[in-house]
């Protein structure tokens, strides 16, 4: 898959995650990076493979950040 649909997807699965954790977006707490991509690795292991730069993990965790607004931990 290109990066590109991975990132749509994943930033998409952002939020479908923080439904099922009830996290808010944008979020005032530090919702779980592991635990998200833990669940990625579960559930949607398929957009996990694209090239990237970064490590992938990395790279996921950028998007991550992005969505909840936490960009200042980076």
């Amino acid at each position: 898959m290109k990066k590109q649909e991975c990132e749509k997807a994943i930033r998409y699965l952002c939020s479908e995650w923080a439904k099922l954790r009830g996290v808010q977006i944008p979020s005032k707490e530090q919702p779980s990076f592991e635990d998200f991509f833990a669940w990625l690795q579960q559930n949607y292991d398929q957009y996990l493979n694209f090239r990237s730069t970064l490590s992938v993990s990395d790279q996921v965790g950028t998007w991550f950040d992005d969505e909840f607004k936490q960009n200042w931990r980076n």
